[in-house]
């Protein structure tokens, strides 16, 4: 959090309320399902939670943004996305993923920093998940 255009709070409270407007399927134990045919596509409660985190919870506009675009990938952000949030971006992204794959998957996790990198040791109980992965939070190389 000491680099430059990453802001704590905003984080935090991206991860709070970025999710307020996802709707769950309606599933019962022992269903096998595929995710992509259960859920709704992830850009839609996006763009309902970012409403609601603007309407009625009076976020800041780079906190909207945050919530807004974060199940676009880089190259799906409308050009007017301020540069200034892509570190953040690409941070939150990662780790909403991560989040996903540690509580729907049961991913162990480890998660490194060097200067400007975040890298990643994911390792899954279906090894087709498992991944390693390096991302400049600042270029978006990965």
């Amino acid at each position: 959090m000491e680099l430059p255009g990453m802001e704590k709070n905003s984080l935090v409270a991206a991860a709070i309320f970025h999710d307020l407007a996802k709707v769950q399927p309606v599933l019962k134990p022992g269903d096998v399902v595929n995710p992509r045919e259960v859920f709704e596509p992830g850009h839609l409660h996006a763009f309902r939670s970012a409403a609601l985190a603007e309407g009625i919870y009076r976020l800041s506009p780079d906190v909207v943004l945050l919530i807004k675009y974060h199940h676009h990938s880089e190259e799906e952000l409308p050009p007017e996305f301020p540069p200034h949030l892509l570190p953040m971006y690409r941070f939150f992204r990662l780790i909403d993923g991560l989040s996903a794959a540690i509580t729907r998957r049961g991913a162990r996790v480890k998660i490194t920093v060097e200067a400007t990198k975040v890298h990643v040791a994911e390792n899954n109980p279906v090894p087709a998940y498992n991944r390693n992965l390096t991302m400049d939070l600042y270029t978006g190389q990965a």
